[in-house]
């Protein structure tokens, strides 16, 4: 099963390869910025979201804190006192035609599934990261832009299985090629919920 999922993760990496014209590491590099506040440390989880990328070709280059970032960046804050109040049921938003800004409520994560954590987060930040380089409010019917992940997902996040669609992985490619003209649009909010 684990080798047959890898196959079809190359072959549609493969395939979003063609589609972005071939374009160099450097181009496929984007920079993060991660402010966890007083919470507690993203370090693995960040590594794991960076190894999901990588598996398509996208190199995320993180960095600590949102004081210093470059103006093509994309800056996470994670919450770790989210009010309940606040999009009750998720885990995290995006703002995708904004192109900057991404919110994760940490304590949700922690709560929806408390013996996943690091791989929970890591599929969190990835998936909000992809809405960002997609500059889209939209979620797949599969993997890891789905809007609503099952226990399913939930056991193929464990097992490192659940990976991004073919669709969702062109659709970076193409949204990489716009990203350094982006950032002035609608403030649309993209999320992840919870499962009902």
């Amino acid at each position: 099963m684990r080798i047959g999922f890898t196959v079809i993760a190359v072959l549609a990496a493969t395939a979003a390869y063609s589609a972005d014209g071939g374009r160099t590491a450097a181009e496929r590099t984007v920079t993060v910025c991660l402010d966890a506040g007083s919470g507690p440390s993203p370090w693995p989880s960040r590594e794991l979201a960076s190894r999901i990328f990588a598996g398509i070709g996208v190199t995320i280059q993180w960095r600590s804190e949102s004081r210093n970032c470059p103006a093509q960046a994309i800056l996470i804050s994670l919450s770790s006192r989210t009010p309940p109040a606040l999009m009750p049921g998720s885990l995290a938003y995006a703002l995708p035609y904004e192109g900057v800004h991404i919110v994760v409520f940490y304590d949700r994560i922690a709560q929806e599934q408390p013996g996943l954590v690091k791989p929970l987060l890591a599929h969190v930040l990835a998936h909000e990261i992809t809405h960002l380089l997609q500059a889209e409010n939209r979620h797949s019917a599969a993997g890891i832009m789905k809007g609503r992940w099952t226990d399913n997902d939930y056991e193929d996040m464990k097992h490192g299985r659940l990976a991004f669609s073919a669709e969702d992985i062109g659709r970076i490619y193409r949204g990489l090629v716009a990203r350094p003209h982006a950032h002035s649009g609608s403030p649309a909010i993209a999320r992840i919920t919870s499962q009902e």
